[in-house]
């Protein structure tokens, strides 16, 4: 009984240690001949999954890292302008409660100080803006600009990648060599067909 347990168990282990080679390209895959007429990246699918979601397109690419990295920028943009448009929407609930009049004032009269605004602005919402949330409109405004430009990025940079991935992956090699009558240039490149 605790031999075939034992067995059980490190056939789990060998089938846990496959997946993890297999899922972190341990094992060498073969590539496609360039010959076919299917092909298996396609730059139409890496372009539409990167415009569902930034960063698939990358991983479909085979390429999980870039795809993390611009999963993560993406959703640090996202998550600034979300809590930029919350801190303006305290700002504007301040604006409707105290008055225009009174906010940015009149011919006839100033209006409130940046101090006086903060201090209002806590104490109809009870949020406290410090000098890093002060405008949140302007921020808010930047992060989606930046948003909107990376996730255009993604998508694009996704799209070269799948057109690139059956590119040669040799190196261009330039060797010199010095010979009695004269310098000696190869330019070696191997095109795979």
């Amino acid at each position: 009984m605790i031999n075939s347990h034992f067995k059980i168990n490190r056939g789990l282990i060998v089938a846990l240690l496959i997946m993890v080679c297999r899922i972190f390209g341990i094992f060498a895959q073969e590539m496609p001949s360039l010959d076919t007429t299917r092909k298996l990246i396609s730059p139409r699918a890496a372009l539409i999954r990167s415009a569902i979601v930034p960063g698939w397109g990358q991983v479909y690419n085979k390429k999980p890292l870039k795809g993390l990295l611009y999963l993560s920028v993406e959703s640090y943009f996202v998550y600034n302008f979300i809590y930029y448009n919350r801190l303006y929407g305290y700002v504007k609930e301040t604006k409707k409660t105290v008055g225009l009049d009174i906010w940015v004032g009149t011919n006839t009269t100033p209006g409130l100080t940046e101090a006086e605004k903060k201090d209002a602005i806590f104490a109809i919402t009870g949020h406290k803006l410090s000098m890093n949330t002060w405008r949140p409109r302007e921020k808010r405004n930047k992060y989606a600009w930046w948003s909107m430009g990376f996730y255009l990025i993604c998508m694009l940079d996704a799209y070269v990648d799948a057109h690139l991935f059956y590119f040669p992956d040799e190196k261009v090699e330039l060797t010199a060599a010095l010979k009695p009558n004269g310098i000696e240039l190869n330019l070696l490149f191997n095109c795979r067909r």
